[in-house]
């Protein structure tokens, strides 16, 4: 462990110290999570844990249909769809569409059917899923501290040729899972943290011109009375990931500096200085 020299531990590094990933009794029987195309009742993961249980019935039916609305409906808010005048864009269907890599991620060629300005067009495009993923900001309210995960990216590599990022912990959700179980299971295998209290915040697009992701976006405090892991990520996803641990306030000036954070993240950190303006002080 490496300390910064701030109060209180403020800001902590921990590098990752081995592979293995040992869970506490709070989450005996854990998973981990496999090659996104495995057999689910035959990939060597073993049962859920009832923290990382089947979809919970409030999430039960369309991904895209009642927890959401129940979500905003107790906070007194209303769907896009009714506080927008109907869409006079024209209509559009799906004349073609074509698998032409299928891996870790699927790339689909679609032709568009439509009219562009009045004129009736084909338009060609290209469509990227690697599925849906989940993201959390967990933090300590207690100790005024947020825990992210800094590793490097092979985009962010290619993009600025050093590829370092310092994000909230986040990942894929798998199948049988839904964002919340998603973002607890991340949080102890990335950071070694057992995630308490969650907040939904909503479930965007991350880039709907090209991407058919959404991201669950939560605010998290952690678990302050359950035991920490190790973290650092599993050595069979060939992950390697620090630990890094800040006060808020620090995390505030780095998301002002406008580049040192991933666009999710930079989202989290400004829901959290909405809602608990105390914890930046």
């Amino acid at each position: 462990m490496v300390h910064a020299g701030l109060p209180n531990d403020g800001c902590c590094i921990w590098p990752r110290r081995g592979a293995a990933v040992k869970l506490p009794p709070c989450l005996a029987g854990g998973r981990v999570r496999g090659a996104r195309l495995l057999p689910t009742g035959d990939s060597g993961r073993g049962p859920a844990p009832p923290i990382l249980a089947a979809r919970p019935a409030a999430l039960a039916g369309p991904r895209m249909g009642g927890y959401q609305g129940a979500h905003q409906r107790r906070q007194g808010r209303f769907h896009m769809a009714d506080q927008l005048a109907d869409s006079r864009l024209p209509p559009v269907s799906i004349k073609e569409r074509r698998t032409v890599y299928d891996g870790w991620l699927t790339l689909e060629v679609a032709v568009l059917e439509t009219t562009v300005h009045g004129e009736p067009r084909l338009v060609r495009r290209e469509v990227h899923d690697h599925g849906d993923g989940a993201a959390v900001l967990v933090y300590d309210s207690v100790r005024r501290t947020a825990v992210l995960v800094r590793q490097v990216r092979a985009a962010a590599l290619l993009a600025d040729g050093r590829g370092i990022t310092l994000e909230a912990i986040a990942g894929i959700v798998d199948d049988g899972e839904n964002g919340e179980t998603t973002v607890r299971r991340e949080a102890w295998e990335e950071a070694g943290c057992v995630v308490g209290k969650l907040e939904f915040l909503g479930r965007p697009y991350a880039s709907p011109g090209s991407l058919t992701e959404r991201v669950w976006l939560y605010l998290g405090e952690v678990d302050a009375t359950a035991p920490r892991g190790k973290g650092g990520g599993l050595a069979e996803e060939n992950e390697e990931i620090e630990v890094v641990e800040l006060p808020l306030s620090a995390l505030a000036d780095l998301a002002d500096g406008g580049e040192a954070l991933d666009l999710k993240t930079r989202l989290l950190v400004e829901a959290l200085r909405r809602r608990r303006p105390e914890l930046f002080a």
